[in-house]
């Protein structure tokens, strides 16, 4: 069998193919700064959305690593909200590079 069968007119209609599931876009700060010894604590991670078809994501996953973890006595952790914690170990100091990464609860 043919579809449409031979001598049907022919219906049109429109497929729309939405946008799901995109990961989260987020902001944070480019140079963040705490003191050696003093423990630091601080929102860093703003304007999370997810796109188009989940403005407000849900179930958000923060991490963050570093490139030098023999800076810090408590290593960087991320908490819900994007609030960055660390202990710098005393008498160390310098910079290194950090990545954080916010995942919605699909995995994106």
């Amino acid at each position: 069998a043919t579809w449409p069968a031979p001598g049907d007119a022919p219906q049109t209609f429109t497929i729309q193919v939405l946008d799901v599931n995109d990961p989260p876009e987020f902001v944070v700060p480019r140079r963040v700064v705490g003191f050696e010894g003093m423990p630091f604590s601080l929102r860093v991670v703003f304007n999370v959305t997810g796109g188009p078809a989940e403005p407000q994501p849900e179930g958000l996953n923060y991490s963050v690593s570093v490139a030098d973890p023999g800076l810090f006595e408590q290593q960087p952790t991320l908490l819900a909200g994007g609030v960055l914690q660390f202990t710098p170990k005393p008498f160390v100091f310098g910079e290194t590079l950090a990545a954080i990464t916010v995942q919605d609860s699909q995995g994106t």
